[in-house]
């Protein structure tokens, strides 16, 4: 009963971000709309983004992991891009404020995302 308990708090912690995944997902057959050339230039545009999500995603997996201990004290962590920058300029103002910066433009960029679709 208590894996139970534990299981159902879990998933409804994660509902916010299935919702916000979903918008996300839902704003890209928007996006077709404002291009000149769809069939020519979709295709590109999204192979560009996955790769390029997929190049900063391991530059952060492999660059975050080698400093602050290593892997295992990394893993460990609830903020390891915090964690990572604070191994890197020690703790204090600098790391607060790129990690600060680092949160902001990856909120701000969503939200524009959000917005350029839902306010067509």
């Amino acid at each position: 009963m208590l894996v139970l308990c534990s299981l159902v708090i879990s998933l409804v912690g994660t509902i916010p971000y299935a919702i916000w995944f979903y918008l996300a997902i839902e704003i890209l057959p928007l996006s077709g709309e404002e291009t000149d050339d769809v069939p020519r230039n979709m295709p590109k545009a999204l192979i560009l983004s996955m790769f390029t999500l997929i190049a900063l995603s391991v530059l952060t997996l492999v660059l975050n992991s080698g400093v602050g201990g290593g892997a295992a004290a990394i893993g460990q962590s609830n903020v390891p891009l915090k964690d990572g920058l604070e191994a890197y300029f020690g703790k204090g103002v600098t790391s607060d404020v790129l990690t600060v910066i680092a949160l902001t433009f990856g909120l701000v960029a969503s939200f524009h995302t959000v917005i350029y679709g839902y306010g067509r």
